[in-house]
């Protein structure tokens, strides 16, 4: 378990406008329209596909995972 220090739990509550056992206490995607609704425009998303999540997978998220389509185009040019 991760324990914040109270420096970073004002920085969170001032950069983002929830406290964190708000944010504890929300799902995500509640949390995402807040700060959408808060900054005026759409969080772009961080990973390239959009059928997959980042579940931090260091493939997706550094754009290094292949899709099937690629592969099968790779394979073609063998």
């Amino acid at each position: 378990m991760f324990v914040l220090s109270g420096e970073l739990k004002d920085d969170i509550a001032r950069k983002t406008g929830l406290s964190t056992d708000q944010i504890s206490s929300m799902s995500t995607s509640a949390i995402n329209a807040h700060l959408e609704a808060r900054l005026s425009k759409k969080l772009p998303m961080r990973y390239p596909h959009k059928k997959l999540a980042a579940r931090g997978s260091v493939y997706i998220n550094t754009e290094r995972l292949i899709t099937p389509e690629e592969t099968e185009r790779k394979i073609s040019l063998i």
